[in-house]
């Protein structure tokens, strides 16, 4: 009789390949969705809290006239508490599981990119429903932003998105901040941004600038003012908090 030998190919071909380690930059924005009670239960409840409140308020008022309440700002100050824990929380965790300073920063925006992109796809979604019920049928603005609807979808877009970036910016200087040097570090911050905006106020009051400064703010658009001033913000508040992490120790 002839022995038969195994099909060797076969059985190798069977066991599945070692799966391909992710890059550190993934694995922290991964590892962010572990936050997600601070990014999603939180604000969006703050908001819907808020615009349940508007919405009785206009029903209970006969023939309202439509009007934007502002009221879609709670969710941005909101998400800036949420910014902030990546970092005071979030970055020591990170550390001791071995994640480089570099690659929790940039793993941490890209987290923060990839939301801001998905939060304002929801509130522009939001936006159209509003315009479709005619204010929810009470003549209520809160997620449509009046100034801006006569620019394109994608520059509304934007303006919804911009905002959580530069909010992000903010949240996440701050957080590093406080990792840096503590408390008093950001206490210490917060003193020299009072005393900064009180030279200022005092400078163009003196100077009797303000006609101009109001002047120069009529003059923009409300696409520059929410989705184009911002971004150079947030770039150099990014600049800054990422040169500042690459020497913080928890």
């Amino acid at each position: 009789m002839t022995a038969t030998t195994p099909d060797t190919s076969t059985s190798q071909a069977a066991v599945a390949a070692p799966r391909r380690p992710r890059h550190p930059v993934v694995r922290v924005a991964r590892l962010q969705f572990v936050a997600w009670p601070y990014t999603l239960p939180w604000p969006w409840g703050i908001l819907a809290l808020s615009f349940a409140i508007n919405l009785v308020i206009f029903g209970s008022v006969d023939e309202a006239d439509a009007a934007w309440t502002g009221g879609l700002a709670s969710i941005y100050f909101v998400q800036i508490f949420a910014y902030v824990q990546h970092f005071t929380r979030g970055f020591p965790f990170a550390l001791g599981m071995s994640v480089t300073r570099r690659a929790y920063y940039l793993g941490t925006w890209l987290y923060v990119g990839l939301e801001a992109l998905a939060f304002g796809a929801v509130l522009l979604a939001l936006r159209f429903a509003e315009s479709a019920t005619d204010g929810w049928g009470v003549s209520l603005e809160y997620f449509g932003v009046r100034f801006v609807r006569e620019e394109g979808v994608a520059l509304q877009y934007a303006v919804y998105v911009v905002p959580f970036l530069l909010i992000a910016a903010v949240g996440g200087f701050l957080g590093v901040v406080t990792v840096r040097w503590g408390g008093n570090g950001l206490l210490t911050l917060m003193a020299g941004v009072i005393l900064t905006a009180g030279v200022v106020v005092l400078v163009v009051g003196r100077a009797h600038w303000w006609d101009s400064v109001g002047d120069w703010f009529a003059g923009q658009s409300a696409t520059a003012l929410f989705a184009g001033w911002p971004l150079p913000v947030m770039v150099v508040l990014g600049l800054l908090g990422y040169a500042m992490i690459r020497r913080a120790t928890p």
